[in-house]
């Protein structure tokens, strides 16, 4: 975490700072700058992490080298979007990559086939939706982005939370705030924990606290978020996102 140094220097403190976040070295606009070097992105471009299927308790994570698997994800998260998405085809025959036919950025109302405010929308209630095994859920799914800064690297990965996942990744953001804590204060550790749901084996995110940030951490972060948020705003949920999501 933060290191820090300090001197006397005429009656007054030096405080050097350091990171091991390598994001927090660059200047401001950089990051937006290095983005825009790479060239026009859609959300299909982005890379994610997803929760694996069957109860599985291991991170695949995509990296230059290919794909690592790891036990635990440690990092900041940035921003968190949230998405309510809706496809007339069915999950288990859906494409990759496809676009929904309806989606929702602030969960109250959907823009596309059908749209309309998400509450009363049909397709946004249990049982709407039979999957394999027998599964009954929404054909609406709510999911979270989960925009994290690893100490590594620096542009955020994008971890997809499920709807499996939901319950447990609001309380923890819950708790936080009840203590006055953005998501951007804290290191975070998210692993994966089997869990039985009816008939399925499901891989639930379990997000820990580990150590709260010093202030230069999080002013840089808060700055961070800022500059990018319009750029995160724009990546959307993809079909990709949710096939091996069990019934919910």
């Amino acid at each position: 975490m933060m290191k820090t140094s300090g001197q006397e220097n005429d009656g007054n403190t030096l405080v050097k700072v350091g990171s091991e976040y390598r994001v927090l070295a660059l200047q401001s606009g950089e990051l937006a700058q290095m983005l825009a070097d790479i060239g026009p992105m859609s959300a299909f471009d982005v890379p994610r992490i997803h929760v694996p299927a069957g109860g599985y308790t291991m991170w695949t994570v995509p990296t230059p080298r290919g794909e690592e698997d790891m036990k635990e994800i440690s990092g900041v998260i940035l921003y968190v979007k949230p998405a309510r998405v809706f496809w007339h085809v069915s999950y288990e025959d859906l494409g990759g990559g496809l676009p929904p036919d309806c989606s929702s950025d602030d969960l109250l109302v959907g823009v596309g086939d059908p749209g309309g405010e998400c509450p009363r929308c049909p397709f946004n209630q249990f049982g709407t939706v039979v999957r394999r095994g027998g599964g009954r859920g929404k054909a609406c799914r709510e999911l979270r982005l989960l925009f994290m800064a690893l100490p590594t690297r620096l542009l955020p990965v994008v971890v997809v939370a499920p709807p499996t996942s939901l319950k447990r990744v609001k309380q923890y953001l819950y708790s936080l705030a009840s203590e006055g804590k953005r998501s951007y204060h804290v290191l975070t550790s998210l692993t994966l924990v089997k869990e039985r749901i009816g008939i399925f084996d499901v891989s639930v995110i379990h997000p820990r606290l580990v150590q709260e940030l010093a202030a230069e951490e999080m002013d840089r972060f808060r700055e961070i978020v800022e500059e990018m948020k319009p750029n995160w705003q724009q990546i959307e949920v993809t079909s990709e996102d949710v096939r091996e999501e069990p019934s919910m």
